[in-house]
């Protein structure tokens, strides 16, 4: 059954039909792929620099309905 017809709105996608994806390495190029991710759903960041991850969170914060893990790499 279409979720509109349960009252979703026909533009927005259901929970059920968004990807889980992770940030792995999100300096440059990362931030960029994350940003064509941004209606998905976006559970965890990781970068050698914590500060990095923690940029691209708030940057990414307008669009997720929840916070994303921040896992820091190793240096």
């Amino acid at each position: 059954m279409p979720s509109y017809v349960v009252g979703a709105s026909k533009t927005e996608k259901p929970p059920s039909e968004k990807l889980n994806v992770a940030g792995i390495g999100i300096g440059s190029m990362g931030k960029g792929n994350l940003g064509n991710c941004r209606g998905e759903n976006i559970v965890a960041l990781c970068d050698v620099h914590v500060h990095v991850a923690k940029d691209i969170l708030t940057w990414l914060t307008p669009t997720v309905s929840a916070a994303p893990n921040i896992w820091p790499g190793f240096s």
